[in-house]
Parts: structure tokens; C-alpha cells; sequence
């Protein structure tokens, strides 16, 4: 697993998907050995198999809203619409982002709020990055008597 968790430093994959990856990479590799070790012994692999496939099934429709956060949040670390630092606006909450995990997104609100939003949440809606450019554009209404000098206002 250092093998592999180093040759994804050197590929130049982001420090925040490594450690996912590898922790993926580990428990299919963890699965596979368990498998060809119970086919050396003489175990019927193919039961095994079939098993493993029913409970995956089973778990992933009782575990259906978290394993949609979970998904929403590796395309969040895969596509990087925002990133730590950044100030944004995610169903109607902006603050700066502060952390980005697996199955949330954490925000420090405008009124200094810590805000924990689901990222199939987050993602489900319209995301606005409010860093991505340079400048930030504010309108600004100023009401004044139509009386006053506007050079002077």
C-alpha cells in the first residue's frame, strides 16, 4: 500500500484523494486475498461470490442517502468545484469553506457559524464559487433626495 500510496504522490494526484484511494485499494485487496486463500484451501469460491454480492446489494439500498453523500463527495475531491479557503454559496448558505470530508462539507458561515452541509446535498443544487474569479462584483442601493447635490453625495 506505500508502493501504491507513493505512486500516487508522483502521479500528481491531489494530497486530499490519496488517502481515500488508498484505503479503497486496501480493503479490495484485503477482499481479493481472503478469496484466493479460501480457494487454495478447497472452499467453493463462487458461493462466496454470490454472498458478497447479496450483501452489497442489501447494504447499499439500506445505506442509499449516506452512500449518495459519499459519492458526491469523491466527485467533490475528484472535480474540486470549490476548495478549502474558498467563499461560496451552497443552497443558500455562504461562508468559507473549512473542510472538505468524505460525507460533508464544513463551512464557516457569514454570521460565524459552523454550518456541516451533506455533500449529495451540496452538489443536488447550484454551487457558487465565489473565489473562482478575481473580483467580486457588489450592488450597492443608496438612497438619497432627489434635492442633493449627486457630486457631493
Amino acid at each position: 500500500m506505500n508502493v501504491i500510496s507513493k505512486a500516487m504522490e508522483r502521479s500528481g494526484l491531489d494530497k486530499d484523494v490519496i488517502p481515500f484511494l488508498t484505503s479503497m485499494t486496501s480493503v479490495l485487496f484485503k477482499v481479493m486475498l481472503v478469496l484466493s486463500v479460501a480457494g487454495m484451501v478447497g472452499i467453493e469460491t463462487t458461493s462466496f461470490i454470490a454472498l458478497l454480492g447479496a450483501a452489497g446489494l442489501a447494504i447499499g439500498m439500506a445505506l442509499q442517502g449516506t452512500l449518495e453523500h459519499f459519492a458526491s463527495g469523491v466527485l467533490i475531491l475528484i472535480f474540486k468545484p470549490y476548495r478549502v479557503g474558498d467563499l461560496i454559496d451552497v443552497q443558500g448558505v455562504v461562508g468559507t469553506v473549512k473542510e472538505i470530508q468524505v460525507f460533508n462539507t464544513i463551512i464557516d458561515s457569514l454570521e460565524n457559524k459552523k454550518v456541516i452541509i451533506p455533500n449529495g446535498i451540496a452538489t443536488s443544487g447550484i454551487m457558487t464559487n465565489l473565489s473562482a474569479t478575481e473580483f467580486l462584483r457588489v450592488d450597492l442601493n443608496i438612497a438619497m433626495p432627489y434635492e442633493e447635490d449627486f457630486d457631493k453625495v
